[in-house]
Order: structure tokens, then sequence, then C-alpha cells
């Protein structure tokens, strides 16, 4: 259809012109939905792991790595090393997770929800790698997020908090 498409003949080029261009438009865009409902589907599938990451971390990074494979865009990478974080640090390997989060690169193309999720487990780690100036650091910037999630009852911010808090309550003696 394509071939049959380029050899069509107008009366005069502007026509030509303007009908290529209108249907470089149209695979542009039809790529693009493609490309988007494609993406979705993955993130839906690889969400739909989560219930296996505190059960069995190490199986859920090998069905991750199935799932996603060794991505080419930036977007995906993250999602693959965030989600390997994840399971690390559920493992309590915050070293390896650590290097995870750090593979993830300088510019974080993450939508906001996985770049808090992302600033979070970062903190986690850094608090038990005895990193704890960095921690609070980000602690300190997330604490808005953090409280949202303490008062829907979340555990591992009413702990980040509660560090945060002592830390301060520690400054104030001195």
């Amino acid at each position: 259809m394509a071939a049959a498409f380029c050899d069509l003949k107008f009366d005069n080029k502007a026509t030509s012109i303007l009908v290529y261009l209108i249907y470089g438009v149209a695979v542009l865009i039809i790529t693009t939905i493609i490309n988007v409902v494609w993406a979705m589907g993955l993130l839906k599938k690889i969400e739909s792991l989560n219930p296996l990451l505190e059960k069995d971390p190490d199986m859920y990074m090998a069905e991750l790595t199935d799932m996603i494979g060794n991505p080419k865009s930036a977007i995906l990478k993250q999602i693959l090393h965030l989600n390997r974080g994840r399971a690390y640090v559920c493992k309590q390997e915050y070293q390896a997770a650590l290097s995870e989060f750090e593979n993830m690169g300088d510019k974080i193309v993450l939508d906001p929800r996985r770049k808090i999720m992302y600033r979070i487990m970062l903190a986690l780690c850094y608090l038990n790698l005895d990193r704890k100036q960095e921690a609070l650091s980000i602690i300190e910037e997330q604490q808005g997020v953090l409280t949202e999630l303490r008062e829907k009852g979340d555990s591992l911010a009413t702990s980040l908090l509660s560090v945060l808090e002592e830390e301060k309550g520690q400054e104030e003696d001195e």
C-alpha cells in the first residue's frame, strides 16, 4: 500500500507536498499512539508484580528483568533500576539498592509518583548506610509528601519523619 501511495501523481506540486505531509503526520501520530499504549501496558505488567516484591524479591527481579530486558529508553532504564533497587531494599541490601539508584543517572525522567518513591528509597538507603546528612536532606525536601503519607498510615514515612524530628530535637537541645 505504501508503495502504491508513493506512485500517486498529483496535478500540482503543492497538492503533492500537502498529501505527503499529511501522510507523514498520520504515520507519526499512529506510531506515537502505539508506543504509548505499549508503554502503558508494560507499566501495568510491572505493577502487577508488586505482590511478589515482598514475598520473593529475587523472583521479582528476575521477572522484572525478563519483562523489560535491556531497555533503550531512558524512562524504562530508570524504572528497571528503581524497581530493582526497591527489591534490594526489601532484602535489606542497601548498598546494592544504592547502586541501582545511582545507575538511574543525573536526570530523573520518572513520573512524579515514581520520583517521590525514588527519593524516599534513596533516603532509606542513606540512613542504613550511615550517611545520615544525605538522608536528612532528602527527608526535609520530601517532608510534605512524607507527612501526607504518614497521615494515611504509611509506616516508612512515619519512620523517616521521626528521624528528622529526632534530629531537629537534638539540634534544639544543643
